[in-house]
């Protein structure tokens, strides 16, 4: 089993999977993108956001070590190079979970341990699947949190597990309190808030 601490081997990993279900390559941008979101809402799915996380950077969160486990992954034949071609002067790489890459993800499946973050990709791809993949770029662009770090500059790292910084998360939870006949919002629910909120 591959172990790191902060998980961006399984984040990649399950970005890669549910990806796959609806027929889409995942860039080296978009993967960053997709994983941003995830961190974002995580607290409400009772996942423990890593603590080194996203930083901004010129082409908006930027996380290195999703693109180490990207990488890493390749090498150990999980997940697979399928397109590279230059774009803007730069390499441009698509990648997409191997065979390998699905029995690792099933074995996973059966952990207890990452049901919660199973979930939570499985809802954020069938939104990001009606929004359009094209679009997380645009989708991150308009996420609360980033709009506000964005101001300071290149570097700034971002903590999800603040009610203080995480302006999506806060904006969720005053969701939550309004409601007037005291009922819970369930984790789905505010999921989709939070894509009502970034369209």
């Amino acid at each position: 089993m591959i172990k790191n601490s902060n998980n961006r081997f399984i984040d990649v990993l399950l970005a890669l999977k549910n990806a796959d279900e609806y027929n889409q390559l995942l860039g080296r941008i978009q993967l960053q993108k997709y994983i941003y979101l995830s961190d974002t809402i995580s607290v409400i799915w009772d996942i423990l956001a890593p603590a080194e996380g996203h930083e901004t950077y010129k082409n908006g969160p930027f996380d290195e070590s999703i693109t180490n486990a990207v990488d890493v992954l390749a090498f150990r034949g999980f997940v697979v190079v399928e397109s590279m071609h230059m774009e803007h002067s730069k390499v441009a790489v698509s990648y997409k979970i191997s065979k390998a890459g699905i029995k690792l993800f099933e074995a996973l499946n059966n952990e207890e341990h990452f049901q919660n973050k199973i979930m939570l990709f499985n809802e954020m791809a069938k939104h990001i699947e009606k929004t359009g993949w094209k679009k997380l770029m645009e989708l991150v662009y308009s996420e609360p949190t980033y709009i506000q770090s964005r101001a300071t500059g290149y570097g700034y790292k971002f903590d999800y597990m603040s009610l203080f910084t995480n302006e999506s998360l806060r904006i969720l939870y005053q969701f939550e309190e309004m409601l007037q006949n005291g009922q819970r919002i369930t984790k789905q629910n505010m999921l989709s808030l939070f894509f009502k909120l970034l369209n």
